[in-house]
């Protein structure tokens, strides 16, 4: 007898097989990202009914423009393929930030760096191939925590057992669990605005694919299409009119 999956097994399951396929040898056979086309062609073989696939796409799209979207992880696929050659040009859009165990990198057509948005740290990977860019930005509060709650903990464990050794047991408990709960409070703050700038990283990176891979026109021609190398020229000399 064939095995029965939830739901919610099928969605843990694909998500995994398409990590594995992109980290895979056959990663070039894919194409990031689904569309409405397919989703509800999807929706009709397991027999939803168009009416709600249509009202949980819209609950979908409602959700990821409120503040449901200052997650610890966004995702953007965008159509149109970026070049590798022209990987420098989001790497201009971003802070990036340098480190020694996590540097940026190329490797095939997936781009792999840090950036510094809204005061925190991110991950961030590019891929780019058949047609379609996938952008994932993850949060990493190592900045937050270091600054917030590391030297909390450290202050705590040293000064109050001295202080509780001179004989303020209380002073110190109280001291410790308010320097601790100041720290958690910083933290939570600091890491909220870095979320928010997680959001306007992934938005302003899918923005500027959109320009990379989309020719437009020019305002003395306006049925004149420009190549993609003369929108390259204007982003890497910051001519272009949305800058």
């Amino acid at each position: 007898m064939a095995k029965l999956y939830s739901e919610a097994e099928v969605s843990k399951i694909i998500q995994r097989a398409v990590e594995l396929q992109e980290a895979g040898t056959d990663a070039t056979s894919y194409t990031p990202g689904v569309t409405t086309e397919e989703l509800q062609k999807m929706a009709e073989e397991l027999g939803v009914d168009p009416r709600y696939l249509e009202e949980a796409m819209r609950e979908q799209i409602d959700g990821a423009s409120s503040q449901e979207r200052k997650g610890a992880e966004e995702e953007r696929v965008v159509e149109g393929e970026v070049s590798p050659e022209d990987f420098d040009i989001l790497l201009q859009s971003m802070r990036t930030v340098s480190m020694k165990n996590n540097p940026t990198a190329q490797i095939g057509r997936t781009l792999q760096t840090n950036a510094f948005a809204g005061g925190g740290m991110h991950k961030v990977e590019i891929t780019s191939r058949n047609g379609r860019t996938r952008i994932k930005a993850k949060n990493f509060p190592f900045v937050q925590f270091m600054s917030t709650l590391y030297p909390a903990f450290i202050l705590s464990a040293v000064g109050a057992p001295q202080i509780a050794n001179a004989g303020h047991p209380n002073l110190a408990i109280g001291l410790a669990i308010g320097a601790i709960g100041a720290a958690w409070l910083a933290f939570k703050l600091w890491n909220d605005r870095a979320k928010k700038g997680l959001v306007r990283l992934a938005d302003g990176l899918a923005a500027r694919v959109q320009e990379l891979a989309k020719p437009t026109t020019t305002a003395e021609s306006p049925d004149a299409v420009e190549s993609g190398e003369e929108v390259r020229q204007q982003l890497r000399l910051g001519t272009d009119d949305s800058e």
